[in-house]
């Protein structure tokens, strides 16, 4: 799904940022980081870099 990043304390993805948050086949959430350019685990971002984000919808073709 993507995400527009609404807070942060890393530089590892920014406010207003809008990346990918993705499911494993384990069930954990990662997102991607461009400046990094890898992925973290979604946990961590939000416990250790406060990391909110709203997701965007996604639009479908009629």
């Amino acid at each position: 799904m993507k995400v527009k990043i609404t807070a942060s304390n890393t530089s590892f993805i920014s406010v207003g940022d809008i990346t990918e948050v993705i499911t494993n086949h384990d069930g954990t959430q990662v997102m991607w980081s461009d400046l990094c350019k890898r992925y973290e685990r979604v946990s961590w971002c939000k416990l250790v870099w406060g990391v909110e984000y709203e997701e965007i919808p996604e639009m479908h073709d009629e």
